[in-house]
């Protein structure tokens, strides 16, 4: 797929150029998705109606620009989101979110590198769970609102795992006067968390990149003069060597 050769090419301009070798200038422990990344296109196809792009919402981009946003992510987890039973719609899609809610309802203090302005981390749903969820009068601000007040963790707890103690020297202010707060929310606001519509047509799975980024990054991609020459060139040297 796209997303690996991309993945892969940042990977060798992160080692080749920026010096991140494993024991020296990499800070990477396990490496988990380091080697390719994670790379993917937004469904814009498959948005439901009434639905923004997430490049909109967090970087003020129209539909069908070219364009990326970057998010730091620790890993993916994958959530299966679907009943087991004969659910109906409306019990399945709140089965579904809650059980997303426990994936980010977690004493994590990666979740303060982020806090103020960054993001806790990406929930990326398939247009068929999107559009179920449209269905039934769901929009991306409720939803954030939902996993906002659902995925609150209990001050005790952050205690115990010594969140306080990054609280303290979390580096914005907004950060550090969250310790006040009983539950504690995993954002300083429910925008902070990221939802994006993207891969395939499935009603099970939703997928949770759980965030270690202080902010999202946003660009406008310009394609180089003569860019459909230079596919074009690459399409006939990879035949050519099919011919071999």
């Amino acid at each position: 797929p796209a997303g690996a050769s991309i993945g892969r090419a940042l990977r060798l301009m992160q080692q080749n150029l920026g010096g991140a070798l494993p024991g020296t200038g990499t800070m990477a422990v396990f490496g988990q998705m380091r080697y390719t990344n994670a790379v993917f296109a937004e469904d814009e196809a498959g948005l439901p109606a009434g639905w923004e792009l997430h490049t909109t919402e967090r970087h003020g981009f129209k539909r069908g620009t070219n364009c990326i946003s970057l998010a730091f992510a620790n890993g993916a987890t994958n959530v299966f989101r679907r009943g087991a039973k004969k659910e109906t719609k409306e019990e399945d899609v709140m089965q579904g979110l809650q059980r997303i809610a426990q994936y980010l309802r977690v004493p994590d203090v990666h979740y303060i590198y982020g806090y103020a302005d960054g993001t806790p981390g990406i929930v990326v749903l398939s247009n068929v769970v999107a559009g179920d969820l449209a269905s039934l009068g769901w929009t991306k601000d409720s939803i954030r609102d939902y996993l906002y007040e659902h995925s609150k963790v209990p001050m005790e707890e952050m205690r115990k795992a010594g969140g306080i103690a990054w609280m303290e020297i979390a580096s914005t202010d907004v950060a550090r006067e969250s310790m006040k707060l009983d539950p504690w929310p995993i954002a300083s606001k429910a925008a902070n968390i990221g939802i994006v519509v993207a891969g395939g047509g499935h009603s099970s799975h939703a997928l949770w990149m759980q965030g270690y980024c202080p902010g999202v990054i946003g660009r406008e991609i310009n394609l180089p003069a003569g860019f459909e020459q230079l596919i074009g060139e690459a399409d006939e040297a990879r035949a050519a060597a099919t011919r071999q």
